[in-house]
């Protein structure tokens, strides 16, 4: 997971968030091998009301109604399978009040906790609003306090009562994830050139599952003007998501060029170079992806540090394994996105002048 370290921070920070309420917390223990239902599971001892709770850290400032949707229907799916009062949604995002009011319409019992209610029900305590600050900041890609909700938001007193939701239609099981299949179908594919156009199909199956709202216009073996360059897959980006932004306003880059490499070897840098070409920034196209079986050697990584300092060029070299995590995470409704961003900050801090 990407920032695994600061997730497992936020996540202790909200358990000492609901200790310090008053409520007694313990770990959730899911029913299900299949599907995550949640993180923590809350009561109050007064009243005997209890939240399940789903605990989500993203790099953006905001998400896409579509993930927002699963993730509620996932935490109201584990409220009713197990006879819980409240289900709870705390996100490092900031989710705007009318996208509340469509996502808990047909859920009054789940309530949300975006990034300005944590910091409204943290007023209070001095320690837990600092380490909530902090944390904000060392994740959020542009983490702009300025623009703070007019809306009330929600308080956490509000879970200490049993809620009283009317009766419901049962609702539908969220859809069992896609992505380790096709994680395993990658995996069953032999590195060989004899098998390099499987390979690439695969690929743009999990790739158009992964970034499904994030790349659109999607062309495969798409040929340049020339007939001399042949990409094996390029996307646009149309992405509101903070790391898909940064891509395009900071590397100037439009669209996205997918290289796919089935060898046995580790990617060399000879692939950066060859795939360094079909970059050209005034077309807009200045970001480009390999995969491989194996991923990066050394050289490689050296020749696209090389290639973003000199020519402004970002090239990323992802393994199988890279491309497996990926579809782990949208599985999970956690942040894909992240893992991109992560690998970036990382070779932007290696770079050398």
């Amino acid at each position: 997971m990407p920032h695994k370290n600061r997730y497992l921070e936020f996540e202790d920070w909200v358990i000492d968030l609901f200790q310090v309420e008053g409520f007694d917390v313990r770990r959730y223990a899911t029913k299900s091998a299949q599907i995550h239902e949640a993180d923590l599971l809350v009561s109050f001892g007064p009243t005997q009301s209890t939240a399940v709770v789903e605990i989500k850290l993203f790099r953006s400032s905001s998400l896409p109604t579509e993930m927002l949707s699963r993730i509620i229907a996932r935490i109201e799916q584990a409220r009713r399978r197990n006879n819980i009062n409240w289900g709870v949604f705390v996100t490092s995002t900031r989710i705007p009040a009318t996208a509340k009011q469509a996502l808990t319409k047909d859920a009054p019992s789940i309530v949300i906790f975006d990034q300005d209610a944590l910091r409204a029900i943290t007023a209070r305590h001095y320690r837990l609003i600092s380490k909530l600050e902090e944390l904000l900041r060392e994740t959020l890609i542009n983490n702009d306090e300025g623009q703070l909700s007019t809306t009330q938001p929600p308080t956490i007193d509000v879970l200490k009562e049993p809620a009283t939701t009317p009766q419901l239609p049962e609702q539908f099981d969220p859809e069992i994830s896609a992505g380790s299949g096709f994680c395993t179908n990658l995996k069953r594919i032999s590195a060989s050139r004899k098998t390099s156009r499987q390979f690439e199909v695969a690929v743009e199956v999990a790739l158009r599952y992964i970034f499904a709202t994030d790349l659109v216009s999607w062309s495969s073996q798409k040929v340049t003007d020339t007939g001399i360059s042949r990409f094996d897959l390029i996307a646009r980006i149309s992405s509101n998501d903070d790391v898909w932004k940064m891509i395009r306003e900071r590397f100037q880059s439009q669209y996205v060029v997918f290289e796919c490499k089935n060898y046995s070897s580790f990617i060399r840098q000879a692939e950066i170079y060859s795939t360094e070409k079909y970059l050209y920034q005034r077309a807009l196209r200045g970001f480009a992806v390999i995969i491989s079986p194996k991923g990066p050697h050394k050289s490689a990584l050296m020749a696209a540090r090389g290639a973003l300092r000199e020519h402004g060029k970002l090239i990323l070299s992802l393994s199988v394994e890279d491309i497996c995590q990926l579809l782990q995470l949208k599985d999970a409704e956690q942040d894909y996105n992240g893992l991109l961003f992560d690998k970036i900050d990382e070779m932007l801090m290696k770079i050398e002048r």
